[in-house]
């Protein structure tokens, strides 16, 4: 019997025997808030395999209020946004885009994007107090990201924003979509006397 919960060996014991309830326990993991992966192999020599699990607290009793499903929750995607430029916006030279992202399996990459086209790849796990008092489940204190936006190649004009999160298992979201102006601040006309 081995038991992996949320990618973690939790208890392994490698004995030859039937089955029956409590007969292998452990207490060395605690469930995160939302969707949780509990994995359980048993090798099987002749006979039928059986398994019985079941969730407790420390103390043996039964934990009300839990739900479960054998197949893939339907949405595990990232959650997240961009607090800065603002929705309709005025940036112009070098700006500090910023934002969050939270993902169950770990954030692995925040790609930006203007009018579709990929600008670059965020610095990510800047620590972001407000986004954990809000989102405490995903126990991550660092899930601020800033992006620096050069926008001295871009004419001046509307563009769309959006990031694009990817997480450890490969799952995306594009989060924080708006629209942004950009002006030019680069004006090298001397000035008239």
């Amino acid at each position: 019997v081995k038991v992996w919960v949320n990618g973690t060996v939790v208890w392994t014991n490698a004995a030859a025997r039937g089955v029956t309830v409590d007969q292998d326990t452990t207490n060395a993991f605690n469930l995160r808030c939302g969707w949780n992966r509990i994995l359980v192999k048993v090798s099987q020599g002749t006979g039928p395999t059986q398994v019985i699990a079941r969730i407790c607290d420390s103390a043996g009793n039964n934990v009300s209020g839990l739900t479960y499903q054998t197949t893939q929750p339907v949405d595990l995607a990232p959650v997240g946004g961009i607090d800065t430029p603002a929705a309709n916006a005025t940036v112009s030279g070098t700006y500090n885009l910023t934002g969050w992202a939270l993902a169950y399996e770990g954030v692995q990459q925040i790609e930006i994007y203007v009018d579709g086209k990929l600008k670059g790849t965020a610095t990510v796990n800047q620590v972001r107090e407000d986004v954990y008092n809000i989102y405490p489940c995903f126990a991550n204190h660092n899930s601020g990201f800033t992006f620096s936006w050069n926008t001295a190649g871009d004419t001046v004009g509307n563009y769309s924003l959006y990031a694009r999160v990817y997480d450890k298992t490969g799952l995306t979201k594009d989060i924080g979509n708006r629209n942004v102006n950009v002006t030019d601040v680069t004006d090298t006309t001397a000035p008239a006397i």
